[in-house]
């Protein structure tokens, strides 16, 4: 089975042998050929799972409390007391020198004006800067190498970067620029250049 963005800006799924033709903004962008590729998030639509930490006090995760990109009512809503109050977790059993590629659907519910998403930069890594305002990332930091959002609908957007990391267990990080709420769904890593189709791993 596998993902795309079907022509109502839902996360859909496809059988095996069936082709995936991707939309964006309501217009096809021709059928998805590509590499295939391991989501080494595990739970990754929930973020309430035990290997998500929380960096600082006061943050408050609802699960399943919005609307997801696939339609569902599975999307946790994160409650964030200030800048740099979001949520991280560590990716473990993977290689060193090896680049990754993050990314994750986000939503701005109230007050959020940017997200950090991609992995600490010590050692080493890379993460983007998510502007809510502009539907664009207005600066990358550490060794990032590739990175794009894409609105998908009803809001959401797929934030992702590519990075070199020398960890084995690079960390996975979604950091809010300021206090307000926003919604996260289908967190993913994978080896290599790009993010691919959205695995969900359960």
């Amino acid at each position: 089975n596998g993902t795309f963005i079907s022509q109502r800006g839902l996360v859909e799924t496809a059988t095996a042998g069936v082709p995936r033709f991707d939309y964006a903004n309501n217009v096809c962008q021709g059928i998805i050929i590509e590499d295939q590729r391991t989501n080494y998030v595990t739970y990754s639509n929930d973020f309430t799972y035990s290997s998500w930490a929380k960096n600082g006090a006061n943050i408050t995760i609802n699960r399943a409390a919005t609307m997801a990109p696939d339609g569902s009512m599975s999307a946790d809503i994160i409650t964030a007391p200030g800048s740099g109050a979001g949520i991280y977790r560590f990716i473990g059993g993977l290689s060193n020198n090896t680049i990754y590629t993050t990314s994750v659907y986000v939503k701005n519910i109230s007050g959020m004006t940017t997200v950090s998403v991609g992995s600490d930069v010590n050692p080493t890594g890379g993460f983007v800067i998510f502007n809510f305002s502009t539907g664009a990332i207005s600066s990358v930091g550490g060794s990032v190498t590739l990175s794009r959002a894409d609105l998908i609908g009803n809001g959401w957007y797929r934030v992702a970067c590519s990075f070199t990391s020398t960890s084995a267990s690079p960390s996975f990080i979604i950091y809010p620029g300021q206090a307000g709420q926003y919604a996260v769904w289908g967190a993913q890593m994978e080896v290599n250049y790009a993010a691919t189709s959205y695995i969900p791993s359960t």
